[in-house]
């Protein structure tokens, strides 16, 4: 968990992929709300060459939405383990 709030200090894109009321309640720090709607439309705004740690609440929606956007041919996406519930418990920053 650490290393994907490292990278995304880094200039990485965090990108929260919950729904948009969920990503209003709270986030991690400089994270983006990119709901899968918008990544099955391809409407994400991301550089094919991008760094993208990909976030959800617990680790279930994240891996399939970095499966997704791998196949739409962007070169550098993973998925942040455990979500959402393991970045706060690891005491990451949030955003409100």
């Amino acid at each position: 968990m650490p290393e994907a709030f490292a990278r995304a200090e880094r200039g990485a894109t965090l990108v929260d992929v919950r729904s948009q009321a969920e990503f209003r309640g709270s986030h991690p720090k400089g994270a983006r709300n990119v709901p899968p709607g918008r990544i099955e439309d391809d409407n994400t705004g991301f550089a094919r060459d991008e760094e993208l740690p990909v976030i959800c609440l617990s680790g279930h929606r994240g891996p399939r939405q970095a499966k997704r956007l791998a196949s739409m041919g962007y070169a550098n996406v993973s998925n942040v383990r455990g979500g959402l519930m393991a970045w706060k418990k690891a005491r990451l920053p949030l955003e409100r």
